[in-house]
């Protein structure tokens, strides 16, 4: 994934899955905002605007937005920054504070909401826990 724009008055980010930069999703402002100190986002489809990615069961799925609390909770990740080396962490919101977002080790194109046995500095994450921050050219 790369970040290809960022517009911070709307608080938008497109994010590509391809070397062509097709546009897949955008990182908007969170569904669901509980704690103003933090950077929560919700990751929404550009075609169509109503699909969302959320965890759901373990997975992570595109599903449309039916305005339920649980939905927004689903949809909302608090992310964790380790600015120093460009890394970001996803972290869900509505889960103990063990659970991210990370790269399944037994099919690497899939995304997992799993548990880390305990709650640890970026540092310390395996490497499937962490996303690269790679900045527009």
């Amino acid at each position: 994934m790369s970040i290809s724009t960022f517009d911070s008055n709307d608080f938008q980010i497109s994010v590509t899955m391809s070397i062509e930069k097709k546009s897949l999703f955008q990182i908007k402002k969170g569904l669901d905002l509980s704690d103003p100190s933090s950077i929560y986002v919700s990751f929404v489809c550009l075609i169509p605007s109503d699909l969302y990615l959320r965890h759901k069961n373990g997975r992570i799925i595109i599903e449309k937005n039916d305005q339920t609390i649980l939905f927004r909770q689903d949809a909302t990740f608090k992310l964790i920054f380790d600015y120093e080396n460009d890394l970001v962490v996803i972290q869900a919101i509505n889960l103990p504070d063990y659970f991210y977002l990370a790269v399944d080790n037994e099919k690497y194109s899939n995304l997992i909401l799993t548990k880390c046995e305990k709650q640890m500095t970026i540092d310390k994450l395996d490497e499937r826990f962490l996303f690269k921050v790679i900045p527009a050219t």
